[in-house]
């Protein structure tokens, strides 16, 4: 569900991968939260905040974070699996238990 430029909540059950429409500005705290299938994620340009949670509980093992992310919650990628993720220097705040899989 998308309200006002922001993704609220995912619902699709079973893809391993998904890309988040352009035009989003905002990924809402846990709006892919237990998501146990999810693997990859594309996030593109213009999303400027990742919510808390948001990526809770997914499979991802690669995350690249495009430039343009300013702020990304409390353990928005906590019980990933990833091997690696890329933070532009374009976030400014970056909470703690980020992520417990690196």
């Amino acid at each position: 569900m998308i309200f006002d430029d922001v993704l609220c909540s995912f619902a699709p059950a079973g893809l391993t991968s998904y890309t988040i429409p352009s035009g989003i500005t905002e990924i809402a705290g846990g709006a892919f939260q237990g998501y146990n299938n999810m693997t990859e994620i594309v996030i593109p340009n213009g999303v400027r905040k990742i919510g808390g949670m948001a990526f809770d509980g997914c499979s991802l093992t690669n995350v690249s974070i495009p430039d343009g992310v300013e702020e990304i919650g409390v353990s928005a990628f906590s019980s990933c699996k990833m091997s690696s993720i890329t933070i532009p220097e374009s976030v400014t705040s970056l909470h703690l238990s980020f992520c417990r899989s690196l």
